[in-house]
């Protein structure tokens, strides 16, 4: 028999009156994290798609009648809200009467080494429950299935379980969401009312504002870009913030980024916000700092590993307590979030990004929205999601975005890279020195078709995409040995840096050009974004609406 369900939904936000929707790996993960900032230390950047592949092979391998990624989603109602929560089943299967939920999940490590994880067995009894509370099931079969990445080897526990245990497990677990549900739910209720009554927080329009607003209004509410040049002094930043946020409380939108390239810019920002609360708007901003200018680093540690940071040691454990704590206020400053995040000893950085759904509006670089290095995935990475996008001194973003859209590598590092790894890693220096004897190469272009001082050309060479793509595997297999390594600090920046090159170098085409230079004794290669409106074009659409001034 095949078993029909409701279809899936996104991510949590609010819809009025009270609606809210989350999925079954929001819900758990927020309920049930626990422990360290970064668990099992080292992971590759393409484990997503690794584990996209496993799961496919393991669904591939299952009967014919086996049903993978089957949508479903479950209302829950009560007096002060209602909770929609969704997902994908990973494979569901009736046979002989017996109904079987399955939750796949990949993985780097031994089997033999893996404990049971409450939070794997969480998500997949949620979906179990799901499935017999709508199809009148007294009882479930539910399976956890674990597939080594590397050796394709698999752990299957098949257990048994009633509707009603299924049932009390996940009332209970609803009931610990629905706590900070409530208070979400509160404040949308209130800064929506607010919202309503607002009215601009200054006496009187400047020459120009008022047409800046309703602009401003027009394309958040039609879902469209905006582009404004106005004189300094106009007052640019209230006159589409203040818009933003009617808009925000009518439901056009669901956050609002105020993106500026300066630091004087965030803090005009946060003026003109707390402007709008004083004329009675209740707003939740955050103003993101970069991780380098935030780190409390308490023992020198340049990496976010739980053995040299007390702050990202069992953050997990004290994060859902912080936020609740912080979300008293309504201002997210830099200084609060420290304050915040020393008491609760957490990393101030991951506090901020761990604040950042449940704000209103997000004041930060252009690279968080832009930036293919740096993007904020848990907004961007998979959905459009109804984001308005107030991007100041615009005139700035395109040179930025040259920055963002290109990378280098000079051949210094990567020989000084070679020399800490010495014999200890014959792979990775077997790799690092191929790559190092191609930019020795490059030096001679600049010789023998440059000017000597440097070389331009059209085109990017396939094989040192090869070499470089090369040394990030053979780097990857010397991480996952974790952060005792007495270079590691070196070979992890070393790394990012490789892999933020092999990522532009993914989008490199016509609007591209390949710039070698002697600095000395060093040789310096560029990927250089002539041209980045294509790319900003792409970036945009992760958002409903830009307005550019």
């Amino acid at each position: 028999m095949k078993m029909q369900v409701p279809a899936s939904g996104p991510i949590l936000y609010a819809m009025p009156p009270r609606l809210l929707k989350t999925s079954v790996r929001e819900l758990v993960g927020f309920v049930l994290r626990s422990g360290d900032l970064i668990s099992g230390g080292f992971s590759r950047p393409d484990r997503l798609v690794e584990g996209t592949r496993g799961h496919q092979k393991i669904q591939r391998a299952r009967p014919a009648d086996y049903q993978a990624e089957v949508p479903i989603s479950y209302l829950v109602e009560t007096d002060e809200i209602t909770l929609e929560i969704s997902g994908r089943i990973d494979g569901l299967l009736v046979e002989d009467d017996v109904v079987l939920v399955e939750e796949i999940k990949t993985t780097e490590a031994d089997l033999d080494e893996i404990p049971e994880n409450p939070t794997h067995w969480a998500q997949a009894k949620l979906y179990a429950f799901m499935v017999a509370e709508q199809s009148g099931l007294d009882a479930i079969d539910v399976q956890l299935t674990y597939l080594q990445l590397d050796t394709y080897e698999r752990r299957e526990d098949r257990r048994t379980f009633a509707s009603d245990e299924l049932a009390a497990f996940c009332a209970d677990l609803i009931e610990r969401y629905l706590h900070w549900a409530r208070i979400y739910q509160q404040w949308c209720a209130e800064r929506d009312l607010s919202l309503e009554a607002l009215a601009f927080p200054f006496a009187e329009y400047r020459p120009g504002q008022r047409d800046l607003a309703a602009a401003t209004y027009r394309t958040i509410d039609g879902r469209g870009r905006a582009f404004a040049q106005a004189p300094t002094g106009i007052g640019k930043t209230i006159s589409t913030l203040f818009p933003a946020a009617k808009a925000l409380g009518l439901g056009h939108a669901e956050k609002i980024f105020y993106l500026t390239a300066k630091t004087s810019g965030r803090r005009i920002a946060e003026k003109a916000i707390d402007d709008l609360r004083g004329g009675g708007a209740r707003l939740k901003s955050l103003t993101l700092t970069a991780r380098d200018k935030i780190c409390f680093k308490p023992n020198g540690g340049s990496t976010c590993d739980p053995d040299q940071c007390e702050f990202a040691r069992g953050y997990y454990d004290r994060i859902n307590d912080a936020l609740e704590d912080i979300f008293t206020h309504d201002a997210f400053t830099r200084t609060l979030i420290e304050e915040c995040a020393q008491k609760h000893r957490v990393c101030p950085f991951e506090f901020s990004l761990d604040l950042a759904p449940w704000c209103d509006v997000i004041i930060c670089d252009y690279n968080y929205v832009f930036d293919p290095r740096a993007f904020l995935k848990r907004f961007f990475q998979d959905t459009r999601g109804q984001y308005a996008f107030l991007i100041d001194e615009a005139h700035n973003l395109v040179d930025r975005a040259r920055e963002m859209f290109s990378a280098d590598l000079c051949k210094s590092e990567i020989s000084g890279l070679k020399r800490l790894v010495g014999k200890t890693h014959p792979d990775l220096s077997k790799q690092l020195d191929a790559l190092n004897r191609y930019f020795a190469k490059l030096g001679k272009k600049v010789e023998q078709e440059g000017d000597g001082e440097c070389w331009i050309s059209p085109q990017l060479s396939t094989d040192l995409m090869a070499l470089v793509h090369n040394v990030l595997r053979a780097a990857e297999k010397v991480l996952e040995q974790g952060a005792a390594l007495p270079f590691w600090d070196e070979l992890i920046e070393c790394y990012f840096r490789v892999l933020g090159f092999e990522r532009i170098g993914e989008l490199f085409d016509e609007h591209y050009t390949t710039y070698t230079e002697k600095q000395g004794r060093d040789i310096r290669f560029r990927l250089f974004c002539l041209d980045p409106a294509h790319n900003i074009r792409q970036a945009l659409e992760r958002g409903c609406a830009a307005v550019f001034f």
